[in-house]
């Protein structure tokens, strides 16, 4: 019980002082609500066979309509206008409604949430990718950073969240396959995950102070950073900073000598 309560405790600290964090998990949550309560809150088959393009507004007066009865549901399907080309046979329906957005956004949408939720155990430095990295489980970030920099490790794992969108909707369009809703959906869900994680760390990276004598390739030796019982720690490897100063030795409390040239000279 002591254990559940500790975890508790640590989980409230995290959520009180990871402000930027916070503020995304509201921002995706938001998001991810707004697509199921807008098409419940108009009435059945209000909103159906839509086919338009990505990035561009398709169905402006649709949504004007709309904005005379229910304002709240027309801003969330303009959005989803605007960033999605909400095809109705790759969406999915609620309430007898077509959602603002398809079925791989919809997915997105999911993943962004769960990657917001894992901010708050991110180890906040001044740089992008060590930010980024504490994200992944130390068993797998440990031999990574064992062959390959920072950097070149943050990008293999983007591209591995990044390919199963990318195979999906590349073959989709160069060949006769015709994706699934349910695989939209994973796929999706992969990629709002490395979004969020990707914006996440670059907000808490570019806000937060460099510490005095922060060197980026000698990290001190037992960094507080990582648990040292890792050891797959990236503090033992030497690409990955720690967020912990050097330490220095206090200075000397002894007295300096006076000169005693200076103060034994007679003025003339």
């Amino acid at each position: 019980m002591s254990t559940i309560s500790s975890l508790r405790n640590r989980l409230k600290k995290r959520f009180h002082n990871y402000r930027i964090a916070r503020y995304i998990l509201y921002l995706t949550v938001f998001w991810l609500v707004s697509l199921f309560l807008a098409p419940l809150s108009l009435p059945p088959h209000t909103v159906e066979n839509l086919d338009g393009r990505a990035n561009w507004v398709d169905y402006s007066g649709k949504w004007g309509e709309m904005a005379h009865y229910n304002p709240y549901a027309a801003a969330v399907y303009f959005f989803g206008d605007f960033n999605c080309h909400q095809k109705s046979s790759r969406s999915l329906y609620f309430h007898d409604n077509q959602l603002p957005v398809c079925a791989r956004d919809t997915g997105t949408a999911f993943g962004l949430v769960v990657g917001a939720l894992g901010l708050f155990f991110v180890i906040r430095t001044p740089y992008l990718f060590p930010t980024f990295l504490s994200l992944v489980p130390g068993r797998i970030r440990g031999p990574l950073l064992r062959h390959l920099s920072p950097g070149a490790a943050s990008v293999l794992i983007a591209f591995l969240f990044l390919l199963p969108t990318g195979f999906d909707g590349f073959y989709q369009l160069l060949t006769s396959y015709e994706s699934t809703n349910p695989v939209r959906l994973v796929t999706g869900f992969f990629l709002g995950v490395i979004l969020a994680w990707g914006f996440g760390a670059a907000f808490l990276s570019v806000t937060t102070p460099f510490p005095p004598y922060y060197p980026y390739y000698s990290p001190p030796p037992n960094s507080p950073s990582f648990s040292s019982t890792d050891s797959s720690s990236p503090s033992n490897s030497p690409h990955f900073p720690s967020t912990a100063p050097h330490s220095h030795p206090a200075p000397s409390s002894r007295p300096t000598e006076k000169n005693p040239g200076k103060e034994g000279a007679k003025k003339p």
